[in-house]
C-alpha cells in the first residue's frame, strides 16, 4: 500500500501520486506490479494498493552493488 505522508497537501504532488496510481493500473507486464485499488483516506489523502512481490528492497539491491 503506498500512502503520501500527512502535511504533504501541495497539488502537484497529489497530481503527480494520482498520475503515478493510474499509470501503473493500465501497464500489463510480468514484470511490473498491478494495483489492486486505490482510493482516498478520511484526511483526503490518496492511496494505492499493489500486489505483494516477494524479494529485496530496491534501495538494498542498488546499495549492494554501489547503484545510483
Amino acid at each position: 500500500v503506498k500512502v503520501l505522508r500527512a502535511g504533504v497537501a501541495d497539488a502537484s504532488i497529489l497530481e503527480r501520486f494520482s498520475a503515478e496510481g493510474q499509470l501503473l493500473a493500465a501497464l500489463r507486464h510480468p514484470s511490473i506490479v498491478h494495483v489492486l485499488d486505490a482510493g482516498k483516506l478520511a484526511d483526503g489523502r490518496p492511496w494505492f494498493a499493489m500486489e505483494y512481490v516477494e524479494g529485496e528492497p530496491i534501495t538494498r539491491y542498488c546499495d549492494a552493488r554501489a547503484l545510483g
